[in-house]
């Protein structure tokens, strides 16, 4: 007891406690070499749940940080099984807290692959908005801007998403590799119009305004491969320095042919009479003029039906086939599409001139072709969102088809992470739409505060209503009689300075400037064939207006639709086996997906003095390359 009062015994005593502290036994990484090699080798032959069940027991035998390791491993392998939501639960467990920078970076990417996976692109340019250094591993930084570009395709950005892989081709060292990866260049920019390819191309010596034009120049002269290989060299001799490879372009001319299948006797399945013949004689009309436009060496024999009785269409259907038909367009109706939906097979191919929400899947080679107003709504919530609103308000028609565009705007404007704060519908026989906007813009709740304000003070106040100043625009559904009547309304109840987004209804097609006056400003998507006239073309507006009595007015949208529907036919099979393919057609750039039907990628116009004015394509908001980060993870995502 003694000793332990000395003051000289108890400095080293402190000290050496201080020394087994620092000696403390550190982690150390299990030998789990030998299940290492099984998962990887699980990876290899593609069996990934089973991978990830490996990565997970490796995980349990660990101690930190390995075992974070293992366990973001086996979050990789989930997402290539395709169980998203197990990874997505997963990673959530993982605590990265504490552990170096790279472990929070792999997690964050992660987490950036399951948003893609389950369709929330628009959350992946902010968990991965600034890239890895120049010294992460090559993979790590191609693996980035692939993420990014398939984000920015999925959210409708092509300029952006295209640049991303302009920007990952620069990495890549591979030709195989490299190829692959300027077919997606190419795939992702045939979704523009060839006016958006050609006004938005960046100048020389940008690399993708190189890739624009060539895309441009794809979508011109395809099904033309004298022309197409005349309009390569050109463009070679202008770019010689671009980083095409050599192989990829030694097949362009040629590339697409073999999928282009002409058929030889067309059978067309339209109503002469009941309530779609008017429509049908617009499609017919269309039709017809693509056709007499061909060379007469070239025109496959045609042969139209009568299909007014929709009891009776597969009698026609079969009519047709036995007839000696290797195509079959139409029918029209939702219920004549229904019926041939329904059988179990199809002898030869059938392009419906509408589209159903069938219960069970249509035989393989039925195809759907339609002006789809819910797709339309689609690209209206997409193009708000590229503008940069979030936060929208809706007013659109009581009736199925209000139903329909109301919904697939919703979901496709949440599913961006878009918020709908009201929506409100009016009926179409009211011309006082007073009710609805007001409810719409909150304009009531400011009548009632001033009420209530005037009860409590008990004399009258100057008021002017205030609308509610939350929202950011107004997405409207309405045809073009409607929209001349809602707008002004709007604009009554203070709403004038709210950008409102609409579909093709909205506009009709030869209105005068005057008529039009009422929706000035209004933004709307719709079909090239009317907003962008090519008066050189024989099959343009301007020239088969003149020709054509269906080609003005209400009809005009249906003649073009008659012109794609004719041109269709020989695309087809290369829609079908190239995914994300287009043809760039008078209703818009069409495009198959994997259940045959066909969507089509429109133009945005805006009323300028009555007149339809086309808007420039959305620009990505990060066109400046990021400045790159100081370090960058060491594992593998």
């Amino acid at each position: 007891m003694q000793l332990a009062r000395n003051p000289f015994f108890i400095i080293p005593f402190i000290f050496g406690l201080l020394l087994l502290g620092g000696c403390a036994p550190q982690p150390v990484k299990p030998d789990l070499s030998r299940y290492e090699a099984a998962a990887a080798s699980l990876e290899a032959e593609g069996k990934y749940p089973s991978a990830a069940a490996t990565y997970q027991m490796m995980a349990d035998r660990s101690p930190a940080p390995w075992r974070q390791d293992y366990l973001l491993k086996a979050v990789a392998a989930l997402i290539k099984a395709g169980d998203v939501a197990g990874a997505d639960q997963l990673l959530r467990s993982i605590e990265v807290e504490g552990l170096s920078k790279d472990y929070r970076l792999r997690k964050q990417w992660l987490l950036a692959e399951i948003e893609l996976a389950q369709g929330h692109g628009e959350a992946v340019p902010d968990l991965l908005a600034k890239p890895p250094g120049d010294d992460a591993p090559l993979a790590l930084r191609q693996r980035y801007h692939e993420l990014r570009a398939a984000a920015y395709r999925q959210t409708g950005n092509i300029i952006g998403s295209a640049r991303e892989l302009v920007r990952r081709d620069a990495l890549l060292e591979s030709p195989s590799e490299r190829i692959a990866n300027q077919q997606a260049i190419l795939e992702t920019l045939s979704a523009l119009s060839e006016t958006a390819l050609r006004e938005l191309q960046p100048p020389p010596p940008d690399i993708l305004g190189g890739w624009m034009e060539l895309a441009r120049l794809l979508g011109a002269y395809i099904g033309d491969p004298s022309q197409l290989e005349i309009a390569l060299g050109l463009w070679r001799e202008q770019s010689p320095k671009h980083p095409i490879e050599p192989a990829l372009f030694a097949g362009l001319a040629t590339r697409l042919q073999p999928a282009i299948v002409a058929p030889h006797h067309i059978a067309v399945l339209l109503p002469l009479s009941g309530p779609f013949a008017e429509p049908a004689a617009a499609l017919r009309a269309g039709f017809l003029a693509a056709y007499f436009d061909q060379p007469r060496g070239d025109r496959p024999r045609i042969r139209f039906y009568d299909s007014s009785d929709t009891n009776a269409i597969e009698l026609v259907y079969r009519e047709a086939v036995d007839g000696g038909a290797d195509l079959v367009v139409g029918p029209l109706s939702k219920d004549a599409v229904s019926r041939l939906a329904a059988r179990p097979n199809l002898e030869v191919p059938v392009l419906a001139l509408n589209q159903i929400d069938a219960t069970t899947p249509p035989p393989a080679n039925f195809f759907q072709f339609a002006l789809s107003p819910e797709d339309e709504a689609g690209q209206a919530a997409d193009r708000a969102w590229l503008d940069g609103h979030r936060q929208a308000l809706t007013l659109t028609p009581l009736g199925s088809w209000g139903d329909r565009v109301e919904q697939s705007f919703r979901t496709r404007w949440q599913s961006l992470g878009g918020i709908i704060l009201e929506g409100q519908r009016y009926a179409n026989q009211d011309t006082d739409f007073g009710t609805p906007i007001r409810q719409l813009l909150n304009l009531d709740e400011s009548q009632q505060r001033y009420q209530a304000l005037v009860r409590t003070l008990g004399r009258k106040l100057e008021f002017e209503p205030q609308r509610r100043q939350d929202a950011q625009f107004i997405f409207l559904a309405a045809n073009a009689g409607k929209a001349r009547e809602i707008r002004p309304q709007i604009q009554f109840h203070h709403g004038a300075d709210l950008p409102i987004y609409a579909t093709s209804q909205v506009y009709a097609d030869g209105a005068t400037g005057t008529a039009n006056s009422d929706v000035e400003g209004l933004m709307f998507c719709d079909i090239p064939w009317l907003l962008v006239d090519d008066a050189a073309n024989t099959l343009g507006r301007s020239h088969l207006s003149r020709l054509l009595p269906e080609g003005r007015g209400r009809q005009a949208r249906l003649v073009a639709m008659g012109l794609d529907a004719y041109h269709l036919l020989s695309e087809l099979e290369r829609l079908r086996a190239m995914p994300g393919a287009v043809y760039q057609g008078a209703t818009g750039a069409l495009q198959l997906d994997a259940d045959n039907r066909i969507h089509r990628g429109l133009l945005w116009a805006r009323i300028h003095a009555g007149v339809p004015q086309l808007m420039a394509e959305p620009q990505p908001a990060d066109s400046v390359e990021p400045a790159p980060e100081a370090s960058s993870p060491n594992g593998g995502v």
